[in-house]
């Protein structure tokens, strides 16, 4: 048998070493971007950026205020046993009907009625 896997060897030598070769070369390509030898970039943020930001006193115009301010409020079923509120970008929440909505300005306000944020609204 060993004579026989020896043969099969011999035969796809090329083969092989060509199918080797590649491996290796996948393999190390990976591990370098991975590393970021080829370029890294890294993203630097502040934890307290301010969202808003006013303009230099110097210049003309008014106060740059937020364009797109997000809703914060949390809506809740009054039928669901459940007991999850949803955020109001949340497709779940959505499918809330009108009469069955309750509403709460916070988050907080929603934890504290005894609510807990629904699995798929994250």
């Amino acid at each position: 048998m060993l004579t026989k896997i020896g043969g099969l060897v011999k035969r796809f030598q090329y083969d092989i070493y060509l199918g080797t070769c590649f491996a290796l070369v996948a393999i190390v390509s990976f591990n370098l971007g991975r590393v970021g030898l080829f370029g890294s970039h890294s993203i630097s943020y502040t934890q307290n950026a301010n969202i808003y930001q006013a303009i230099d006193s110097g210049a003309v115009g008014t106060l740059a205020t937020p364009t797109n301010k997000l809703d914060r409020r949390v809506v809740a079923s009054k039928s669901s046993t459940s007991m999850k509120y949803h955020f109001t970008w949340c497709a779940s929440g959505s499918k809330i009907k009108e009469e069955n909505k309750v509403w709460f300005n916070t988050e907080a306000e929603a934890i504290t009625a005894g609510y807990s944020l629904a699995g798929n609204c994250q």
